[in-house]
C-alpha cells in the first residue's frame, strides 16, 4: 500500500513551531505577549509527526521562549504537544525518546538502574 510507505528519517530541516517558519517568519509566535491564563494552556497538534524533528525542534523552541518570560510567566507556563502518526512504529519510537529525554530531565534514572 503506498499510503503506508515508511520513512525512517524525514527529509527537511527540523522547524520549532514556536519561533521558526521559515526565513519569511522570524518569530511567528510570541509567548512573552500571551496573558498568563493562555500560557497554562498552550497545546500544539503535529499531524504526520515521522521521526518527531519538528515536535524536538519546537521543544527546542519553547525553551528558548521560556527563558525570555518574566518569573510570574514562567510559573505558569504548562505546553500540551499531541503528536499523531498512521505508522504507530513512528509513534513508538517518538515516545521512547521524549521519556528517554524525561529520565535525563528528571534524574529519573536511579544508580542500579544505570548499572
Amino acid at each position: 500500500d503506498p499510503s503506508m510507505t515508511y520513512f525512517s528519517v524525514g527529509q527537511d530541516e527540523p522547524m520549532s513551531i514556536i519561533d521558526d517558519w521559515g526565513p519569511d517568519d522570524k518569530d511567528p509566535l510570541k509567548i512573552d505577549t500571551l496573558p498568563l491564563s493562555r500560557l497554562s494552556h498552550l497545546a500544539f497538534l503535529f499531524g504526520g509527526v515521522g521521526d518527531a524533528r519538528h515536535v524536538f525542534g519546537s521543544i527546542i523552541g519553547l525553551h528558548r521562549a521560556y527563558r525570555g518570560l518574566s518569573k510570574a510567566k514562567k510559573t505558569r507556563i504548562q505546553a500540551h504537544m499531541t503528536l499523531l502518526d498512521i505508522h504507530p512504529t513512528a509513534l513508538a519510537r517518538d515516545l521512547c525518546m521524549i521519556m528517554l529525554i524525561d529520565q535525563l530531565v528528571t534524574g529519573g534514572l536511579d544508580k542500579e538502574a544505570t548499572a
